[in-house]
């Protein structure tokens, strides 16, 4: 407040001193045409009282513009420093490991194995995505796959909570309280094999064209319903015998297939062998009269699907 007064003071005096200066460098002038002996001294002295009363009315403008830069250089750093604070929080938490989405596969293999039902408690030694190693006890709850890579979805004893650990991160592992195990990964992909996860991966990559069909059609109308989820179910019954049926419907609920891939898949149908064919057809058939009304989306995709193949 007292700064502020000052400002004002200072500048009117400025001004005053400027006006007045001014009106007598004007009579100085006059003087000076009247050839008076003494207007030459009279009108420099006159002039320089002008200029230091001008220097006066703009010290309000230049304090005012240093007083808002500083407290905006001040909010900067403060928010900077914020921000490093926050940061520095998010570092020191451990993240499951970023993963790359690039689809290898016309479907999504984000399936997980619920059947997994080992109690064992393994003491492995793994290395974050930052390159930070850390020994843990976990119990394997299931596997998963993604874009190529295996996953253990396990109970974290140092955590006290779920967590997903990339298995090509994992430098040793071991029975608690045993000896470590030859080759980990080699140990945990072998694990992974006999589960039923991979069996539908597997079954997945063998026939995904056929599978991916049958969803097209499924979804067409926008939605993808139980019942037909349930006819796809039994296609892949089929292929592999006995699978887990929960299994399949979390692969289902997740999956869908673009317009593109689809007709891709109609350029490769035609290749298709006539046992393939048939159940595709009957298949694709079902969903269609699921409905007492089938949708007209799911008929025009049907008809275009029994054309190539039918």
């Amino acid at each position: 407040m007292a700064n502020n007064f000052l400002n004002k003071f200072i500048r009117f005096i400025g001004w005053l001193l400027f006006s007045v200066s001014l009106l007598l460098f004007i009579v100085g002038i006059s003087i000076i045409n009247d050839e008076e002996p003494l207007g030459t001294g009279f009108i420099i002295t006159v002039a320089l009282f002008a200029v230091f009363g001008f220097f006066l009315t703009r010290y309000k403008k230049v304090k005012k513009a240093e007083n808002t830069e500083t407290p905006k250089k001040i909010t900067a750093e403060k928010s900077k420093q914020k921000q490093d604070e926050i940061q520095g929080e998010i570092n020191a938490k451990e993240r499951p490991p970023e993963k790359e989405i690039i689809e290898t596969q016309p479907f999504e293999n984000t399936a997980e194995n619920d059947s997994f039902t080992e109690n064992l408690i393994y003491h492995i030694e793994y290395v974050d995505y930052q390159g930070k190693s850390s020994n843990r006890d976990i119990q394997i709850n299931s596997f998963s796959e993604e874009n190529g890579e295996l996953y253990l979805n396990a109970f974290c004893y140092l955590k006290n909570e779920m967590r997903q650990f990339r298995v090509d991160r994992i430098e040793s592992i071991a029975i608690k309280d045993g000896d470590p195990i030859d080759y980990p990964q080699q140990f945990l992909w072998n694990k992974y094999k006999n589960t039923d996860l991979y069996k539908l991966q597997m079954a997945l990559n063998d026939h995904a064209d056929e599978i991916l069909t049958l969803i097209f059609i499924a979804r067409a109308d926008g939605k993808l319903l139980k019942n037909e989820r349930e006819v796809i179910c039994r296609y892949i019954d089929i292929l592999i015998q006995g699978i887990d049926v929960d299994l399949v419907e979390k692969m289902l609920q997740k999956t869908n297939c673009e317009l593109s891939n689809f007709n891709g898949i109609l350029k490769r149908a035609k290749t298709w062998n006539s046992d393939v064919k048939e159940l595709v057809l009957n298949a694709a058939s079902q969903i269609v009269k699921l409905q007492k009304k089938p949708d007209p989306m799911q008929l025009a995709t049907f008809d275009k699907l029994k054309a190539v193949i039918g």
